[in-house]
C-alpha cells in the first residue's frame, strides 16, 4: 500500500466452488458484487459478495484469503449461504450496506443476507 504496487500473488483470480445438493457450485465473479466492507481478521481477509442483479435464484459468498511474502495470496475458505435452498426459497446474498462484518468474538462473525419467500 505503501507504494502502490501491486503485491506478489495479485491481482487474484476469485475461481471458487462449494458443495451444493448433488452438484459443484461456481462463484460467478462477473455476476457478483462485493458489498460489505472488508474484513481483516488474525491475518486473513473476508469478502462478501452478492449477486449483481436481481436475476434468480442467485447466491451469497464469503471468501477467505491470507497472504504470505513468499506465496502471495492464498485461498483459505468458502463459504455459499444457500448450497441447497428449499424450494420456496431464492436470495441469501450478502448485503451489509457497504458497512463492514460485525465482529462478535474472535473468530466468529456476522453476516447480514436477504432471503424471501417465493
Amino acid at each position: 500500500m505503501q507504494t502502490g504496487e501491486e503485491l506478489l500473488g495479485s491481482p487474484q483470480k476469485l475461481d471458487v466452488t462449494f458443495p451444493g445438493n448433488g452438484e459443484t457450485i461456481s462463484f460467478l465473479a462477473n455476476k457478483q458484487d462485493s458489498r460489505p466492507g472488508i474484513l481483516l481478521l488474525n491475518g486473513a481477509i473476508y469478502l462478501g459478495f452478492a449477486y449483481n442483479t436481481d436475476d434468480l435464484p442467485y447466491r451469497g459468498w464469503v471468501l477467505k484469503y491470507t497472504y504470505s511474502r513468499s506465496s502471495g495470496f492464498t485461498s483459505a475458505g468458502v463459504w455459499c449461504s444457500t448450497p441447497t435452498p428449499p424450494a420456496d426459497f431464492e436470495g441469501g446474498g450478502i448485503w451489509q450496506a457497504g458497512k463492514g462484518n460485525l465482529l462478535c468474538v474472535s473468530p466468529f462473525f456476522f453476516q447480514l443476507t436477504n432471503f424471501h419467500l417465493i
